[in-house]
């Protein structure tokens, strides 16, 4: 069964929202103590890099009040799904973070970004040795799947990104092997931000 369009599940959940201080989404090593937030640098793209059809596809798949105002606000780089298939699409921003998500025929995609990172004492940072870490994007992350969700989590520009696909069928191929997220999230899009106007 599909999660609800209540957007609860946003903010904290980014498995690798450690940044520097990552660690894998099954450790258990920070147990018990207390992390600091810490607040990366963002990097922005470049002004060539930004999609105007991205936010033009957003706009007509249902999210279409004050969208572009809402981008301009995000407070990191917004990236959003180019498949067309999604529609109903949401985007909510707030002061650390902006979440999107899009619904298509039996299908959830949610997409996350946050500057607020929770670092541990004695965590490293991800690198090419990190048990269950790969390459997503350019940078080191991880690709997860937990009672049918597929879920991809990396670090770009100094932003903690994760990606989430649900299906209401088990069976579906977009979620029974790891190829749909994986293409969703390297072909994502970059909407804008604060940044890309000259705000932080």
């Amino acid at each position: 069964m599909l999660r609800s369009s209540s957007l609860a599940w946003i903010a904290p959940a980014l498995a690798v929202a450690a940044c520097n201080g990552s660690s894998p989404p099954n450790s258990s090593a920070a147990e018990g103590e207390s992390a600091k937030v810490v607040r990366p640098q963002v990097s922005w793209p470049a002004p060539a890099s930004l999609d105007r059809t991205a936010v033009a596809s957003l706009a007509a798949s249902g999210d279409s009040s004050g969208i572009q105002a809402r981008i301009d606000r995000s407070p990191v780089p917004v990236l959003v799904p180019r498949d067309a298939s999604l529609t109903t699409a949401a985007l909510v921003v707030e002061g650390e973070f902006y979440a999107y998500s899009g619904r298509g025929d039996g299908i959830v995609v949610a997409v996350q970004g946050t500057r607020a990172a929770h670092r541990y004492e004695g965590i490293a940072a991800v690198g090419p040795k990190t048990p269950g870490a790969r390459r997503v994007r350019g940078s080191q992350g991880f690709v997860t799947e937990n009672e049918g969700i597929r879920t991809a989590s990396w670090i770009e520009n100094g932003v903690a990104y994760t990606a989430d696909v649900e299906c209401s069928d088990r069976k579906d191929t977009r979620c029974t092997d790891e190829a749909y997220v994986v293409d969703l999230v390297e072909s994502l899009a970059y909407a804008g931000g604060a940044g890309a106007r000259g705000g932080r």
